[in-house]
């Protein structure tokens, strides 16, 4: 996920700016000069967080390496004489007094993360003696379904992301046509109410699909703002 190493360098870019004038608290914010080369230190040292083989990064959020890059950045903040504090999302919020007091722009924003679990219904029945043109198989109206998320968030302009990381069928038998599958939706972006315009246009994908294979319902299993 070498797009990570990006977006944090992005939100951490007023973090590497910050020079050692700062703690004399110059007049004008023109005396703020850059250091490329601090910069591209801090910004490969972040990279070694969650660092793979293939020479990418994977670092889940709240993961290990995510909780060590956090504590890496804010060990930064604290150098730079900045006082540093988590807020309810988690965003590292820094803080320093005299001209330049308030928030130091550190926050890229807010993600937006809501959770569902997708029942889809169909009728249990042996595989070997059910022919194809009679079976109603939740299976065949999952597939379908995980590919209409990936078509609908492809196909709107903006940062959202969707992903189905869990499936499970019923009865899970082998030589049983599923009756019942169970999976997970969640959708990703800084806006709520996009989330919840993603979310409405999978389900206007989701009806048909199911009309013509069984049938399909959502639940809403968790919402919370993370980023």
């Amino acid at each position: 996920m070498d797009t990570l190493i990006s977006r944090q360098a992005i939100v951490l870019l007023s973090i590497f700016l910050l020079p050692a004038t700062l703690a004399a608290a110059p007049e004008t914010p023109a005396d703020i000069r850059a250091n490329p080369e601090r910069m591209e230190q801090h910004i490969k040292a972040l990279s070694a967080f969650g660092a793979n083989a293939d020479g990418g990064v994977d670092r889940v959020a709240f993961s290990e390496a995510d909780l060590a890059a956090r504590a890496y950045i804010r060990d930064l903040m604290r150098e730079a004489g900045l006082t540093v504090r988590l807020d309810t999302a988690g965003n590292i919020i820094g803080r320093r007094g005299g001209n330049y007091d308030g928030d130091v722009g550190v926050v890229e924003g807010i993600v937006g993360i809501r959770w569902w679990d997708v029942t889809i219904e169909g009728q249990a029945n042996h595989a070997g003696t059910t022919p194809m043109n009679r079976r109603w198989d939740a299976m065949l109206t999952a597939a379908e379904y995980i590919l209409a998320v990936n078509r609908v968030v492809t196909s709107m302009p903006g940062g959202q992301v969707a992903t189905v990381g869990r499936i499970h069928a019923k009865s899970g038998a082998p030589n049983v046509i599923p009756g019942e599958v169970v999976l997970s939706l969640e959708i990703r972006d800084l806006d709520a109410a996009k989330i919840q315009r993603v979310f409405d246009a999978i389900s206007a994908e989701g009806i048909p699909i199911g009309g013509r294979y069984g049938q399909w319902r959502e639940r809403t299993v968790e919402d919370r703002a993370r980023d």
